[in-house]
């Protein structure tokens, strides 16, 4: 076999992966949207009565703009979101072996370490996945006008 029938091979492998990835995000899509339209749906008596649960931006939802995310995108996050799930539970289920949890919870050790960086970095993936990002910020607000002006003297935790 020379280097042109495997590039060939290759690009109808991926062809292939392609068409039925649009075709299953597309039957997906077109699930979840039969399913949300009672969302989409204007009901005045029921909306009414259910201010805080209304949607509000489901007026501006367009069918046709969901459709590039459904057919490039959604079959491939799906799996990629499974096999993520399946790693972490193999990790922790191989860690975990051994341990009694009707005991009480795992002590702190290499074991528990090990299983919340392993959480950590799949549940990072998970959102990279989702297409999130998290982060932290740390603000230092005054709260004297609520707790005094020396507020921050009497909380030991703090300092």
């Amino acid at each position: 076999m020379n280097s042109f029938q495997l590039n060939y091979w290759v690009l109808e492998i991926i062809g292939i992966y392609l068409i039925v990835q649009a075709v299953i995000g597309v039957l997906a899509f077109e699930y979840a949207w039969y399913k949300t339209k009672r969302y989409r749906e204007v009901n005045e008596d029921r909306d009414s009565q259910y201010q805080a649960f209304c949607r509000l931006d489901a007026k501006n939802w367009s069918r046709f703009k969901f459709y590039p995310g459904a057919v490039l995108m959604m079959p491939s996050r799906i799996v990629l979101l499974l096999i993520d799930g399946m790693i972490l539970t193999f990790i922790v289920t191989i860690l975990s072996f051994g341990h009694d949890f009707r005991k009480g919870p795992m002590k702190n050790g290499c074991r528990k370490y090990i299983i919340y960086f392993a959480y950590h970095v799949c549940c990072s993936f998970y959102l990279i996945i989702c297409g999130m990002t998290t982060s932290i910020k740390k603000i230092d607000y005054d709260y004297s006008y609520y707790l005094g002006p020396n507020y921050k003297n009497n909380m030991s935790y703090l300092k």
